[in-house]
């Protein structure tokens, strides 16, 4: 109905590394203001056209019109980028919890007791050797089908508790892996703690936990002491080992 330029304020510098980052082609950078109206599309009918073949294409017509255009496609690199990680995700954590479900049917038949009982344990409670998303800070994203904690956020301290807390009066062998991007230092805790830690403090800066952290420091009621083994820094790539044993009194 009616269209119109409008002044440019923006510099053409700040449009241009725009568009590079959220364009898949070039689009002038003119601003402009229009102004449509969307009619109706109204279409003939079937014995109009005389033959059953045609009143086939014009279903098919009729149903391409009734359809969306190609909106599920990302409208930018950066969104497309999101849908196709996104997808990946689910598929990754799909896997993961395929090979969790066989672990527990291989260990349920196991010829150590206890592993069974664990097995049937973990299996009628749903409760995996994983990382809980319910009590999972904002600032730690899961991934993996809740293998992989990742730090997202900009607070000073995040956490995340495992879905199976450690069973008392027995030895428990937790393992995690350490991996960093681009050459990244790593920072951060490993320890034992009781469920009414919150989940923004350190690990060992509360009554009755501890924490193992990447300089070699181990903190324990909020005070600090130093490892004589150099082997307790955690590096980029490396994998930390824990035999815990909790008494149950």
């Amino acid at each position: 109905i009616s269209y119109e330029e409008l002044s440019d304020t923006d510099s053409v510098e700040l449009k241009n590394k725009f568009k590079r980052r959220s364009m898949h082609h070039y689009v002038p950078p003119n601003p402009f203001r229009a102004t449509i109206r969307v009619t109706p599309i109204t279409t003939t009918s079937a014995s109009f056209l005389g033959s059953q073949e045609n009143a086939n294409v014009l279903q098919v017509a009729q149903q391409v019109n009734a359809a969306d255009s190609p909106a599920s496609f990302p409208c930018s690199p950066y969104s497309r980028s999101v849908i196709l990680n996104r997808t990946v995700e689910k598929v990754d954590t799909v896997l993961f919890a395929a090979r969790d479900r066989l672990r527990l049917e291989a260990q349920s038949v196991s010829r150590d007791q206890f592993s069974r009982d664990a097995a049937v344990a973990a299996r009628s409670s749903g409760q995996l050797a994983v990382f809980d998303p319910s009590q999972t800070s904002q600032g730690i994203a899961l991934s993996c089908g809740n293998h992989c904690a990742s730090k997202v956020g900009n607070g000073l301290c995040s956490s995340c508790r495992s879905m199976v807390s450690v069973m008392a009066d027995t030895f428990v062998y937790i393992e995690f892996s350490v991996t960093v991007s681009n050459d990244q230092v790593p920072s951060l805790g490993i320890g034992l703690c009781p469920p009414d830690c919150p989940l923004n403090v350190m690990v060992g800066s509360w009554p009755r936990s501890m924490g193992i952290y990447t300089d070699g420091q181990v903190l324990i009621g909020s005070r600090w002491f130093h490892a004589r083994s150099p082997c307790l820094r955690f590096e980029p790539g490396c994998t930390v080992g824990m035999l815990v044993y909790v008494q149950s009194s």
